[in-house]
């Protein structure tokens, strides 16, 4: 059990992103974002369209955390577009907050991948919760095909321990 008191807000950040780290290991991205005031809406709020590029921006960086180039994997003819996304907007986040985006995979098959996502303040408040689901296609003619193998190992071994992770969140 960790008791934080009387420390100020960058300690605790710090501490909370120490706990995170281990609580995820390597197969939760964590990316950290600060929320800019062109992204704001005119309620205060970060407008909900921004969420899905952090998502993104969250995804792409677990698969680099996979050795995996998301521009060398398109340079080689394969696309990873997004057949669904989902997202339960719990929260809002404002101008200037530091965000967390914790990307993990918790379903694969063989021709589809499914990302969850739990965006959350550096307060550790719940701002969102989230999913999208992936296929690859061939770029040259749009066809589905199966997720190549050299992938689908990177991928594999993170599915069980991310998914039990980010229930938890």
């Amino acid at each position: 059990m960790i008791i934080i008191m009387d420390m100020d807000t960058t300690i605790i950040t710090a501490t909370v992103r120490i706990i995170n780290l281990l609580m995820h290991g390597d197969n939760i991205n964590q990316t950290i974002v600060r929320a800019r005031y062109g992204e704001s809406d005119q309620m205060g709020f970060i407008h909900h369209s921004v969420y899905i590029m952090w998502m993104e921006l969250g995804r792409i960086n677990l698969m680099r955390d996979f050795g995996i180039n998301y521009r060398k994997v398109e340079q080689e003819g394969l696309l990873m577009p997004v057949l669904q996304a989902d997202v339960k907007y719990v929260s809002p986040a404002f101008f200037d907050d530091e965000v967390k985006i914790l990307t993990g995979i918790s379903k694969l098959s063989g021709t589809r991948l499914r990302m969850d996502y739990r965006i959350l303040r550096s307060d550790d408040t719940l701002l969102a919760k989230a999913f999208t689901e992936h296929c690859f296609i061939k770029k040259s003619d749009y066809k589905p095909l199966r997720i190549p193998d050299s992938l689908l190992q990177k991928f594999r071994s993170s599915e069980k321990a991310a998914e039990w992770s980010l229930r938890k969140l």
